[in-house]
């Protein structure tokens, strides 16, 4: 009786463990940037859009759905942290009326997010 539950219990163990090896697993990055004026002044609390984009043959189609926000610090800098490993679009949401003044160089960044690894991008706001 003892050897049938250890039996059981090592076929349970052994199933568990293969299921976790057998399993996708999802990889992850982060991206980071600095967003700042012409001047090289940093841009405060200023929203950064990160988004799944759609592809055609020549490149970026255009599509965008907004997948994380996040607002520059004190400094101009912002960090999407735990991203899926793929191709994302960033940009800077113009919508505030302070924005609307200026021009984004450039307009969007696409980053190709790596495995345990940052990819850093910058943006400039010219009057």
């Amino acid at each position: 009786m003892k050897c049938i539950k250890i039996l059981i219990t090592f076929t349970l163990l052994l199933f568990l463990v293969s299921c976790d090896l057998l399993s996708p697993k999802t990889e992850y990055g982060n991206v980071k940037g600095h967003v700042m004026y012409e001047d090289s002044q940093p841009a405060s609390n200023v929203e950064v859009l990160l988004g799944r984009t759609e592809f055609s043959g020549i490149g970026y189609a255009g599509s965008w759905n907004t997948e994380r926000r996040v607002d520059t610090d004190s400094n101009g800098y912002f960090k999407f942290k735990n991203i899926e490993c793929q191709t994302w679009a960033v940009k800077i949401a113009l919508n505030d009326p302070i924005l609307e003044e200026y021009d984004v160089t450039p307009v969007s960044h696409l980053v190709k997010v790596k495995e345990n690894k940052t990819s850093e991008i910058e943006f400039i706001l010219i009057d």
